[in-house]
């Protein structure tokens, strides 16, 4: 639990050495199969292909 009485997902994905498909892919398998937690910070540079697999995910309906 935070300080804020909010609960953070215990599990994540870590963007922080992910560019390009593997990426697209890692973020976009890790929130088709339930993490809601994804660390990422623009100095990381990939901040267009993580939206982009946000996106899909929350767009496309479960396979």
């Amino acid at each position: 639990m935070l300080n804020n009485g909010l609960w953070m997902p215990a599990f994540g994905i870590g963007t922080y050495s992910l560019h390009n498909e593997t990426c697209f892919n890692s973020v976009y398998t890790a929130l088709k199969n339930g993490y809601r937690l994804i660390d990422t910070a623009y100095m990381y540079g990939n901040e267009d292909v993580v939206g982009r697999a946000v996106r899909l995910a929350v767009l496309l309906p479960a396979m």
